[in-house]
């Protein structure tokens, strides 16, 4: 079963802050046959973004990465104990909040890539004790998304390279613990993200179709997430329609969450939703 969504604050920004304009967006994506949608907001509104989506039909997707990214002192990957324990427990009050959005997945991510490559191996056995106890805090109130992102070209995290990312979800075989992959993250891992999904399928059951800019000499370079077919980018619409057909074939036989990750910038909000439908029209199937 496929279910589709769309990650509402990353292509209305302004939403994530802004109720009212929050649920405009969702009124407007409920013409539409999909499954769940994605968001970030803060502790005070997070329970009631969870009841608006789901008072509509959504399935909730939290992304708590977001609390991680945006304070410097979290890295669970820290290979000093202390900022550590300190960045677990950041992670757990934003895994919190997502259970209190009513959401049952909440993407997080692994930290950044240590300053000297000499210390990985202790940041790998750090972030495996990090997420053991994240898993722990988690239990059966909601499954966590480890998303994998660059190395090299905006993020620098640590996961990470498809084979590492697998080779950790085999080890840890944490039954509340899964994958979103992101063709855009792939791509700026200089990854295929046809390869990468089949060799995370196991671990994983959600997909950011998502499209990036690898030339640096274009404004939009890195991980911006802008439209398909914008200038030097690496995704034409007919592109990303090739990948979704693909991860939907792929996994035909089981549950799969597939997001559309566009970013709204310089546009007016609901112009913007509006644009991204109209970019990626073979995701869109208006209800009768």
């Amino acid at each position: 079963m496929i279910k589709k969504g769309v990650v509402l604050t990353n292509a209305i920004v302004q939403a994530e802050l802004d109720e009212a304009l929050f649920n405009e967006g969702l009124d407007y994506l409920a013409q539409f046959e999909l499954g769940a949608i994605e968001f970030y907001t803060n502790e005070e509104l997070a329970p009631r973004y969870g009841k608006a989506v789901m008072d509509r039909g959504f399935e909730p997707v939290f992304i708590a990465a977001l609390d991680q990214k945006r304070n410097s002192d979290c890295r669970i990957c820290s290979e000093d104990e202390n900022q550590r324990i300190r960045s677990v427990e950041i992670a757990r009050r934003a895994v919190a909040k997502a259970i209190s959005t009513g959401a049952k997945r909440a993407i997080i991510h692994g930290g950044t890539y240590p300053q000297d490559a000499v210390n990985e191996v202790r940041c790998m056995h750090a972030v495996e004790k990090s997420l053991q106890e994240l898993s722990a805090f988690a239990g059966s109130d909601i499954k966590l998304l480890l998303e994998p992102c660059d190395r090299s070209v905006e993020l620098f995290h640590l996961f990470g390279p498809s084979m590492q990312v697998y080779s950790l979800m085999k080890r840890l075989s944490l039954a509340n613990l899964g994958l979103t992959m992101d063709s855009a993250h792939i791509t700026e891992l200089f990854e295929d993200p046809y390869d990468s999904f089949r060799l995370c399928k196991p671990y994983c059951d959600h997909i950011h179709i998502a499209n990036c800019t690898m030339d640096p000499t274009s404004d939009q370079f890195g991980d911006k997430h802008p439209l398909f077919g914008v200038e030097k980018s690496s995704f034409t619409s007919e592109e990303g329609r090739l990948i979704y057909e693909d991860a939907c074939q792929l996994y035909e036989d089981d549950t799969l969450y597939i997001s559309l990750e566009m970013i709204g910038r310089d546009v007016p909000p609901m112009e913007y939703l509006a644009s991204l439908i109209a970019n990626a029209g073979w995701f869109f199937t208006t209800l009768n």
